[in-house]
């Protein structure tokens, strides 16, 4: 026979009232209720990291090739090309990411956290008796699992990127980036604001002279100006 049962929404109602972590956490627990949102902000900077590291590498090479003119070095006929992949890689993994990241419930969370305690306390905590009401013996029982779950601090992130970038791809990006922040500079790339394609300057030709047709040779020459005397 179960002597602890679980709070479900059928249950008929009773003496005791229902009782959530959530309630326990705000009123009694500031300290757990601490420790439970930032494991979920941990758990949430976990998944983001997982599902947009790709994403972010690309665009650490993308600008550190613009500030360090890296660009500007390819030949003219490759840069469309080049230029069109690497955003079509960019959508790519920007979608990707988007469909693999997923919101962290606070259940999820709170498992999380209850796993790092001995006993799981704050899981004990949404517990009611099933039978014999919560007498003296309950409620010790209640004080001891609070004191347990006083002891809970926050779960340290670990988005085990290793493993998935087995290459380092992220770390080099990083590094590339830092670089063209120190070495680079914005004359590198302000060869992106001229229009494209590129106008080449038109060879300037001599202005033409015409003269009219005449009969005799010599009528349309020029005038020569009269000498001034000395005086």
């Amino acid at each position: 026979m179960d002597l602890i049962g679980r709070q479900h929404d059928t249950d008929s109602p009773g003496a005791v009232s229902p009782r959530t972590p959530e309630g326990i956490f705000t009123t009694e627990m500031g300290p757990v209720a601490r420790a439970l949102r930032l494991t979920r902000a941990g758990m949430a900077w976990e998944r983001a990291a997982r599902a947009f590291w790709p994403l972010t590498t690309l665009l650490f090479f993308g600008i550190a090739a613009l500030w360090l003119g890296a660009v500007a070095a390819l030949p003219q006929v490759l840069l469309p090309w080049l230029a069109g992949l690497w955003l079509l890689a960019v959508v790519i993994a920007a979608v990707r990411g988007g469909w693999r990241f997923r919101r962290v419930r606070r259940a999820e969370a709170l498992a999380r956290l209850d796993r790092t305690l001995p006993g799981r306390p704050l899981t004990a905590l949404s517990d009611r008796a099933a039978i014999g009401g919560e007498g003296p013996l309950w409620q010790a029982h209640l004080a001891q699992m609070r004191d347990a779950a006083l002891a809970a601090r926050a779960v340290r992130p670990d988005a085990d990127l290793a493993r998935r970038d087995p290459f380092a791809l992220r770390l080099a990006g990083l590094v590339a980036l830092v670089m063209a922040l120190i070495f680079g500079g914005w004359a590198r790339w302000a060869w992106v604001c001229a229009p494209w394609p590129p106008r080449w300057p038109r060879r300037s030709r001599a202005p033409r002279r015409r003269w009219a047709p005449s009969g005799r040779a010599g009528l349309n020459r020029p005038p020569i100006p009269a000498a001034r005397p000395c005086t």
